[in-house]
């Protein structure tokens, strides 16, 4: 048997599709038996599934990425009352199907069994544990993990936290980074930089290899090794990336393309070429201070500095400059910079003053050759050009819910602050009662905000716009009770005798 039928195999014979069956009988024998009908029902559950849906790239769309998944629900009820048949249903048939579901229904919780010793003494640890600024996260992320979070009344990375997330291409990007780390024994530094972010206090494994760092262990229970790691729900962050994506061992946000620069960040690392319009947020940007660091991939002129495409020539300190055996190819720079690093008669790393800031020119491909060579030396090199305001920051008084945040928060100085929760387009952040700017980070999926220094009450509210469309629901099942009721009363009639014919008598 393949690794397809067995999924396959999987998914049909689990309670949660047998679940589904009394349902989709239901919609059967309540809606016209039309493939168009039927094509419609199904069509609507597979939207609603979410996370879980095999067609769940239907989301990335412009349109369906602003609906919530469990909303296409909502119109299941107008379903039923626009499609309902006028054929006659048997009241037996209509018994069965309300006693299917009623009786898979109270099955099913009984269905979960006895948890295990150990299990439920973790789930005891995690719950007296103090506070819910955090996060905790267990690997390998099987079913029964997902009961922690209801079982401890703590956040969690595991169970239902990823369903219908938006944030669900950086979370898989997590995962891949954390299974690197524990099954192959892969460079730990990189998985820190998307589990801190998310808050991820403990790192719980039943397998005994590396972990992340900096999780430290602090004990055993069962099965279950527990490690920990100081975490807070609001991490500053220094370093913007903009452009090409690559996922380095340090922290700082990503963005594909600039539109502002948050207040609060003190360097802005360039990948490729900026546009003309970013040009301009950029330049703006240094005259105030700010840091740039540009790593173009081919030659032009990029804000004010022309580049050149030649073969590069060996570097003392540098890997080869080989490419699989061949020459390797780069942009260095011409005119007027400051030269740190220079081949021949061209700068390899150099730099300019603009107003009260710097830009950092680097050429030569210097980046993906530090990343094809393994070389973190040149990447160190190239990261130590950002500058760092060391900013501290603390918060009390912490509150969370499935749609509110508050804290209030002590920076020493104005931040980039990653607030770990995933980013959707309607949530909206206040501090002292102001609403504030919220950008995405590409990297790992969560909002950013911007906080000046000194005390602040910062508070987030998820409104949905969609909610009016409950009273759509409300409105399409009270038409299907109505509905229901209505023929009920139409065959529960006595028919009328008719008056005898002469052949009856």
């Amino acid at each position: 048997m393949s690794i397809r039928q067995k999924k396959l195999g999987e998914i049909v014979l689990s309670k949660y599709f047998l679940l589904m069956i009394p349902l989709l009988l239901t919609l059967f024998l309540s809606v016209r038996k039309t493939i168009g009908h039927l094509a419609l029902v199904v069509a609507l559950m597979l939207l609603a599934t979410g996370y879980y849906s095999p067609v769940r790239s239907f989301y990335n769309l412009p349109l369906l990425s602003k609906m919530l998944p469990y909303r296409w629900l909502d119109v299941l009820p107008l379903v039923l009352v626009l499609g309902s048949s006028e054929v006659k249903r048997k009241l037996a048939v209509k018994i069965v199907a309300v006693a299917l579901i009623i009786a898979v229904t109270l099955a099913l919780p009984y269905s979960i069994g006895v948890m295990p010793k150990d299990y439920l003494e973790l789930a005891k640890f995690l719950k007296d544990e103090k506070g819910r600024d955090w996060r905790f996260y267990v690997i390998p992320a099987v079913a029964p993990y997902s009961y922690l979070p209801a079982l401890t009344d703590k956040l969690s990375l595991n169970g239902w936290y990823h369903e219908g997330n938006s944030a669900d291409k950086e979370y898989s990007r997590m995962v891949y980074v954390v299974d690197g780390v524990i099954c192959h024994g892969q460079d730990n530094h990189l998985a820190e930089h998307y589990l801190l972010p998310y808050a991820t206090r403990f790192f719980i494994t039943t397998l005994q290899s590396p972990v992340p760092e900096p999780y430290k262990y602090v004990g055993k229970i069962g099965k279950f090794r527990i490690y920990e790691a100081n975490t807070s729900f609001f991490t500053p962050v220094d370093l913007l990336i903009v452009g090409k994506f690559y996922d380095f061992p340090y922290r700082y946000i990503y963005m594909p393309s600039l539109t502002d620069v948050p207040h609060g960040v003190s360097t802005v690392m360039y990948l490729g070429e900026p546009k003309k319009s970013e040009e301009r947020i950029l330049l703006e940007f240094v005259k105030e201070g700010g840091t740039l660091i540009v790593i173009p991939e081919r030659a032009g002129k990029f804000l004010g500095t022309k580049s050149v495409l030649i073969a590069m020539p060996n570097v003392t300190g540098f890997a080869p400059f080989v490419y699989e055996g061949k020459t390797w190819y780069g942009p260095v720079f011409q005119g007027n910079l400051t030269p740190i690093i220079k081949v021949g008669n061209y700068t390899l790393i150099g730099f300019r003053d603009v107003g009260k800031g710097r830009i950092y020119f680097i050429g030569g491909n210097l980046l993906f050759h530090s990343l094809y060579w393994n070389s973190s030396k040149e990447l160190s090199r190239i990261f130590s050009l950002v500058k760092n305001k060391n900013v501290s920051l603390g918060y009390k008084d912490f509150m969370i819910s499935d749609t509110r945040f508050s804290a209030t928060i002590t920076s020493t100085s104005r931040a980039t602050v990653i607030v770990s929760i995933t980013y959707y387009p309607y949530w909206k952040i206040y501090i002292d009662g102001k609403e504030v700017k919220v950008w995405r980070d590409y990297r790992t999926g969560l909002m950013v905000v911007s906080i000046p220094g000194g005390i602040h009450k910062i508070e987030g509210v998820y409104r949905d716009p969609f909610i009016n469309l409950r009273y759509y629901s409300l409105l399409g099942w009270m038409s299907a009770g109505a509905y229901v009721l209505t023929k009920r009363k139409k065959t529960g009639k006595i028919k009328p005798m008719r008056p005898l014919s002469g052949t009856d008598r």
